[in-house]
C-alpha cells in the first residue's frame, strides 16, 4: 500500500468522524422541563404523571421522581400534596367535589424550572333523548340488523361550553370462567349539524369533540343511527334486548383546546406519513395547545353525563 493511498483512509476516515459530530451537534435538543399530563375528574383526587423528555425525537417518558406536587385553592392556600405513586404518577388525598372552582398545581423538582398550572372541573351537561325507534330493518349496510334512531338535545348554559359526544352499543358475552362480560363498540355518529359544529373527531374511539359557538345558550338538537350485531342480557334479563349507552362530557377549554390541537398534529402527521408521536408543544409543526407554565403538558378537566336506552 503506497503512501498516498494511506493518506486518502485516513482522509476518509477523519471527514466520516467529523460528519458524525455534525450530524450529533445539530440533533434538536429539548429544554430541561417538566412534563405535565393529567385530565381531572369530578368526585376524584388530583392525580398526575410527571415526566421529562431528552430530545424532539424522544417521545418516551422518562419519569421524574422528586417532585413536590402541591395543589392550592383559588386563594393560594395549599389544600394537598401529591404523593409518588412510582412511574412518574402522582396522587392526592383530598377529592375534588366543585365545579367551577379554580385549583392551582405547582410542581418543583430538582434541575428543573418550577412548574405550574390551573383548571377548574365544569358543570355536568344536561341533556334529553327523543324519538327513539327500533327497527329490524338495516337499509345502510345491506345487513339484518336491528337499528335504533334517537335525537339527543344538549341543553347549552349561556356561558362558553365545550363538548365531548360518544356513543356505545352494549352487548354481552360468557367467558371461559361463565362470567357475563359487557362489551362496548363505539357507535360512528351521523349528524350533519353536529358534523358542521365539530372541529375535531376523538383519535381513541368514535367520539366528537364540538364547543357552542354556534348554538351558545341555546339547546343543540342532533340525530344519530346505531346498528346492533348482538344482543345485551343479563342473569336478571336473559331475554334478548338492545341497549345504547349516551356520553356527553364537558370539557374545561384547556382539555378542548389540547384535545383539538392534537387531532390537528396527528392528522398532519398522518398526511405525512410520520404517524402520531408529540410532545406537546415542543414540536416544531402543529404544536399541541399547554397550560403549563414553566414547563409543558396539559392538566384539563371533565365531568361526564351518561344515560342508557334499553329495548
Amino acid at each position: 500500500m503506497n503512501l498516498s493511498f494511506k493518506v486518502l483512509l485516513c482522509c476518509l476516515a477523519f471527514l466520516l468522524v467529523a460528519c458524525e459530530k455534525i450530524e450529533k451537534s445539530y440533533q434538536p435538543k429539548a429544554p430541561a422541563l417538566q412534563v405535565i399530563t393529567a385530565r381531572q375528574s369530578i368526585d376524584s383526587v388530583a392525580t398526575c404523571l410527571i415526566t421529562q423528555i431528552n430530545s424532539l425525537d424522544d417521545v418516551k417518558a422518562h419519569p421524574i421522581e422528586n417532585a413536590l406536587v402541591v395543589l392550592f385553592t383559588d386563594n393560594n392556600q395549599a389544600l394537598d400534596t401529591l404523593k409518588y405513586l412510582g412511574k412518574g404518577i402522582y396522587r392526592g388525598k383530598v377529592v375534588l367535589t366543585e365545579t367551577k372552582k379554580v385549583y392551582r398545581i405547582k410542581s418543583i423538582a430538582q434541575n428543573y424550572p418550577d412548574a405550574e398550572c390551573s383548571f377548574a372541573i365544569p358543570e355536568k351537561a344536561v341533556f334529553t333523548i327523543s324519538s327513539f325507534d327500533l327497527s329490524n330493518e338495516d337499509i345502510h349496510l345491506a345487513i339484518y340488523a336491528p337499528e335504533s334512531r334517537a335525537t339527543i338535545t344538549i341543553v347549552d348554559p349561556p356561558e362558553k361550553n365545550y363538548y365531548d359526544i360518544e356513543c356505545f352499543t352494549v352487548d354481552s358475552t360468557v367467558n371461559a370462567n361463565g362470567q357475563l362480560i359487557y362489551r362496548y363498540r363505539p357507535v360512528i355518529i351521523f349528524s350533519e349539524n353536529l358534523t358542521a359544529a365539530a372541529e375535531c373527531q376523538n383519535i381513541s374511539s368514535s367520539g366528537i369533540y364540538i364547543s357552542d359557538q354556534t348554538f351558545n345558550g341555546s339547546n343543540f338538537s342532533f340525530e344519530f343511527y346505531a346498528v346492533f350485531l348482538s344482543s345485551f342480557s343479563s342473569n336478571n334479563q336473559p331475554e334478548k334486548k338492545y341497549k345504547i349507552l349516551i356520553v356527553v362530557r364537558t370539557l374545561s377549554e384547556e382539555q378542548y383546546q389540547f384535545q383539538k390541537t392534537y387531532c390537528n398534529q396527528v392528522n398532519a402527521q398522518n398526511e405525512k406519513g410520520e404517524g402520531a408521536g408529540y410532545i406537546f408543544s415542543l414540536y416544531p409543526f402543529n404544536p399541541v395547545y399547554s397550560n403549563i407554565v414553566g414547563g409543558t403538558g396539559i392538566w384539563g378537566a371533565y365531568n361526564t353525563a351518561t344515560a342508557s336506552i334499553i329495548r
